[in-house]
């Protein structure tokens, strides 16, 4: 146990490659430290932890899936020093110039946040009147939906090799993230069975409690291609139902309030059931209107990703400003 200020370092497994993260903290108080850190303790701790997190990592740690950095790798690392006043000067420049990208950082975050809450009130919005005066239908009633494949099952018939499958991290909130797709050995019969079709709506059985029955529409990104039983996918009939028109119906406040009610629930994380998905109660209007909305959805929406996608760059300018200002000011150029 040790009682002070202090600057730890990683010596394992911390992000040394990475410019834009920190690798080096200040700590005071009473702590207590592992053996995957190194504890420095100098004349101005600031200044050692911004220059540490300046520093160049790359001759001086080892490893490839866990990079280390050992005690004597850590010795032959080389900053900087000036006198006192010059390292005080320093920092306090630094700690002005953060302060300024913290106070813009925590604006971004508002206005995601913000744009996030007004994407729910337009999906909303423009359920409101259906959901308040269209017959209601239960989802199970016009789509079929069914589980996907469950790994490590015993193979009933003679497989045909390995095929795509969906996991659960790759189905989003509203998109799907396909830069990391696995494969599974599968028979014909499961490959009947479990084939996604364009259109079909895939929903996430678990996950966080504010993104319970998360999900998107799948387009035929990839061909053949199965889903984990982790995924429930919905088919509906494409001449009396948009996909779409389903798909934004699950999102609105009253579907995801009806999904935590019925979810079994842990700390943060909560689960639903496939016949609770099947007795969600889902406005049934005519196709046009069901196209009008989702055309009406869709165009807002894009204006609304266009905004985040600046805040996006905003957030990505503001790591690589951090990164500059450190370079500025251990070679002699923060004025």
């Amino acid at each position: 146990m040790l009682d002070g200020e202090f600057v730890l370092l990683g010596e394992d497994g911390a992000p040394f490659l990475d410019p834009y993260k920190s690798k080096a903290y200040l700590v005071q108080g009473k702590i207590w430290v592992n053996n995957h850190a190194h504890i420095l303790l100098a004349r101005n701790n600031k200044y050692v932890k911004y220059a540490l997190n300046y520093v160049d990592y790359q001759s001086y740690v080892t490893g490839t899936t866990r990079l280390k950095l050992n005690q004597s790798a850590l010795k032959r690392i080389i900053i900087p020093f000036p006198d006192e006043n010059e390292q005080k000067r320093i920092v306090a420049k630094i700690e002005e110039l953060f302060s300024e990208i913290d106070n813009a950082e925590s604006a971004i975050t508002t206005a995601s946040g913000y744009y996030k809450s007004y994407e729910q009130s337009i999906i909303d919005s423009l359920f409101a009147k259906y959901e308040a005066e269209a017959e209601m239908v239960e989802f199970g009633d016009i789509a079929e939906i069914k589980g996907g494949i469950t790994k490590g099952r015993k193979l009933r018939g003679m497989p045909i090799g390995e095929t795509p499958y969906l996991r659960v991290a790759n189905v989003q909130d509203g998109y799907l993230y396909l830069d990391e797709i696995k494969t599974i050995n599968v028979t014909a019969e499961e490959l009947r069975k479990y084939s996604l079709m364009n259109g079909d709506i895939l929903f996430t059985e678990g996950g966080d409690k504010d993104k319970l029955g998360r999900g998107t529409i799948w387009h035929g990104e990839i061909e053949l291609c199965i889903h984990q039983n982790h995924i429930f996918r919905a088919r509906v009939d494409s001449g009396q139902f948009v996909p779409e028109y389903i798909s934004y119906a699950t999102k609105t406040t009253r579907a995801r309030d009806y999904f935590l009610s019925k979810a079994k629930q842990t700390t943060n994380l909560a689960s639903l059931n496939m016949t609770s998905l099947k007795n969600l109660q889902l406005p049934s209007i005519p196709l046009a209107q069901q196209k009008e909305i989702v055309e009406s959805i869709v165009t807002k929406l894009s204006e609304i990703k266009s905004a985040r996608k600046e805040l996006i760059v905003a957030h990505h300018r503001s790591k690589a400003l951090r990164q500059s200002i450190l370079a500025k000011a251990f070679k002699g150029e923060l004025v």
